[in-house]
């Protein structure tokens, strides 16, 4: 390709009314490529900076989902506790034999996940 740039042949000879005798040198092809590969190149990078974009979007919205997954079964976590520690048949449960034993434990279940979000809330991570 060099070559035929630097023996200055003609690539194409237009001549008539309708082409003004215009004539198309090798180089003057070779400028017209080279433009067409720096668009290209440019159109490239900016796909590239568009998908890394979109990925940490992506990734963000991700830990954000997480982030409130987390929040919720740590909130959810102790009230299961209690409820499986005394839903545990056996004959004498500590707080259940006595008379207000089973609102106690109602308002532990209930309490404890208020409890806890009015400390994340603080903590703002809420």
């Amino acid at each position: 390709m060099k070559r035929l740039i630097g023996s200055g042949k003609i690539f194409l000879k237009l001549s008539g009314a309708r082409f003004n005798n215009k004539t198309i040198f090798f180089d003057n092809l070779l400028q017209d490529i080279q433009d067409i590969w720096d668009i290209l190149d440019g159109q490239a990078e900016t796909i590239e900076a568009l998908e890394t974009t979109n990925e940490n979007l992506i990734s963000h919205r991700l830990n954000e989902i997480m982030k409130t997954l987390t929040i919720v079964s740590s909130i959810l976590l102790p009230a299961a506790l209690i409820t499986q520690f005394f839903g545990m048949s056996y004959g004498s449960a500590p707080l259940l034999a006595t008379s207000g034993g089973m609102l106690f434990v109602f308002l532990l279940i209930v309490f404890t996940p208020l409890l806890l979000i009015i400390i994340f809330k603080k903590k703002k991570w809420l």
